[in-house]
């Protein structure tokens, strides 16, 4: 890998669906990804659908870096600080470890 190698990861939390998108360093949209929000089957079944929208975006290659979105935003610990419309995400860590 090269330094123009990776791109960038678009990911949109809520409460009907959750979205992404892969942005190439040249800016064009290389791929997109939806699938719909467990949104009553609490956190583990919505951070499930999460990693799965993500997999599928980094399938192509490696992420320079990834934004996330949520209803309720994220404090600065990463974690969500409010999720309405989402049963049970409040709490949960987004940031890297």
């Amino acid at each position: 890998m090269n330094d123009n190698d990776g791109a960038f990861i678009g990911l949109d939390i809520g409460g009907q669906s959750i979205k992404g998108l892969r942005l190439e360093r040249d800016g064009a949209i290389s791929r997109r990804a939806v699938q719909t929000t467990p949104a009553s089957a609490g956190r583990e079944s919505v951070l499930g659908v999460v990693r799965s929208v993500l997999a599928d975006l980094l399938s192509p290659g490696k992420a320079l870096a990834i934004g996330i979105g949520t209803p309720g935003g994220v404090d600065k610990s990463g974690r969500i600080a409010r999720c309405p419309g989402v049963e049970g995400c409040e709490r949960s860590r987004l940031r890297a470890q």
